[in-house]
């Protein structure tokens, strides 16, 4: 086969720099590159935006700082921040002062993922936001933009990952690679070229320097490097678009090089670069399919589990001397991540089916304040975590709703039994109301113990940030420091 055709494992896709030449007829799929009709797509502005959207990036935005206040109290935290100390400049790094904005970036992509307390889109496999909003805000306010400016960049660097991830499929992320580091570099790059305010060919320059910026690698799930993930893509996103401002150059053909060294190439398995996926006309991804938040700080692969354990033990009055056995009916590919039957601290705990049925049973809660190194060493919930069998069953790639089951048998001889098909806090099934974004807020303060206007947080970020002539209004309420306490 010719080397300037690639051949993938559903169709032959023919690179859109080059022609080639088939049935002796010379075919050309696509005139232009996958980063040319993306830059295209990103072309969007806040007038052009439904006012749901609107809505939803702010709820989003400010979802995103509120697990970084509770995430700026990590260990983890504490490190990121204190790497970055050194790096003065303009832009905040959630409860450490200020960084320039590459090391602000890092510091709260990180912060804000810390705690797998973010929101996530299943139609990506990613978490959006803690990439996002840390590179977007980061240029922001070192130019002074408006919560406008800051509104439309979020929407374009979510709708970058929905498009390039629309492309590569499950593949690539059943290949391995943390999808928010690997795909999610290339919403932080729209956001922030938004941001810059970069015209067509310098926002195309911008993304082709993030795609071989790419990284993350699952083997790191249950350690700090996970969240790094999310900060390296969000520092690698700044360092793009800035390089793209003053003139520096990349490969319009670098996500689907016609010699299969490209992204596509390299990172990908199944992909499908249809017109559809690069449609200019396409739906927002936030608002379709949408991106969900989380009732839960740990991996989404649990929360339809314990919304099913929560519910039976709180409605059967269920106590943990009564419990003999666990069976958690989850689907194989939720179980796969999920792999660490034992924990030995809290990042683990985070990916355990275990520890998480076993927490959930015994004191029917499951918040920031319920993942704690007590709780996991102590005898009760060791008892219980060695009772939980895992039962897996298969389901197709991106079947939704995805259902979880639980069967509780009892020391009487009773099962009690629930399932649940989706999750608290999808957008199709149980979505966030505003009371719920407050508490979460308020929960995430309290985990911090930090002084923070929380009235101003709702005012400014939730209410309205599409009014702030300058961002720095709001993100000037973030800065009060942190002192770590995990």
């Amino acid at each position: 086969m010719p080397s300037h055709i690639l051949k993938f494992s559903r169709i032959v896709y023919f690179s859109p720099a080059h022609m080639a030449r088939r049935t002796g007829r010379w075919v050309n799929i696509m005139p232009e590159s996958v980063i040319d009709r993306l830059s295209d797509i990103l072309a969007k502005g806040f007038d052009d935006m439904p006012g749901e959207a609107i809505v939803l990036a702010k709820e989003h935005i400010f979802d995103t700082l509120a697990v970084g206040v509770a995430g700026a109290a990590t260990e983890a935290g504490r490190i990121m921040i204190d790497y970055v100390q050194d790096c003065a400049g303009s832009s905040i790094v959630i409860g450490a002062g200020r960084a320039a904005p590459q090391s602000a970036a890092l510091a709260n992509g990180t912060i804000c993922h810390v705690h797998d307390y973010d929101d996530d889109s299943l139609n990506t496999v990613t978490h959006p936001s803690p990439v996002v909003v840390p590179a977007v805000l980061a240029l922001a306010e070192q130019a002074g933009s408006s919560g406008r400016a800051v509104i439309a960049a979020y929407v374009a660097g979510v709708q970058a990952i929905g498009v390039v991830s629309d492309i590569v499929n499950l593949g690539h992320y059943s290949r391995g690679w943390h999808a928010t580091g690997t795909l999610g570099v290339f919403g932080a790059a729209a956001g922030a070229a938004s941001i810059l305010g970069l015209d067509r060919s310098r926002t195309r320059n911008a993304l082709a320097i993030a795609a071989s910026c790419a990284s993350g690698l699952q083997s790191n799930f249950g350690t700090m490097t996970k969240p790094l993930h999310a900060g390296h893509a969000a520092q690698s996103g700044v360092m793009a678009a800035q390089l793209a401002a003053r003139g520096f150059t990349g490969n319009r053909d670098a996500f689907d090089d016609a010699r299969g060294n490209g992204f596509m190439g390299l990172y990908c398995g199944d992909v499908n670069a249809t017109e559809a996926a690069l449609d200019a006309g396409r739906p927002l991804e936030i608002l379709t399919p949408g991106v969900n938040f989380k009732y839960y700080p740990n991996c989404s692969g649990l929360h339809s589990i314990l919304d099913c354990a929560l519910a039976a033990v709180t409605l059967n009055d269920v106590r943990p001397d009564q419990v003999a056995r666990v069976e958690a009916i989850m689907p194989r590919q939720h179980l796969g991540l999920l792999h660490y039957e034992a924990p030995v601290n809290l990042l683990q705990a985070r990916f355990s089916v275990e520890f998480s049925l076993a927490s959930a049973i015994a004191f029917r809660s499951c918040g920031l304040d319920d993942i704690t190194e007590s709780r996991l060493v102590s005898d009760e919930i060791r008892s219980l975590s060695a009772k939980v069998e895992r039962v897996p069953y298969d389901v197709s790639d991106k079947q939704w709703p995805i259902e979880s089951s639980i069967r509780i048998h009892l020391n009487d001889g009773r099962v009690i039994e629930n399932s649940s098909k989706g999750y608290r806090g999808h957008v199709d099934y149980h979505p966030f109301s505003r009371n719920h974004h407050i508490e979460k807020l308020r929960e995430c303060i309290r985990y911090a113990g930090r002084p923070i206007d929380e009235a101003g947080m709702i005012s400014l970020f939730l209410d309205r940030l599409e009014d702030l002539p300058d961002i720095r209004e709001a993100t000037t309420l973030l800065a009060a420091r942190t002192t770590a306490k995990s």
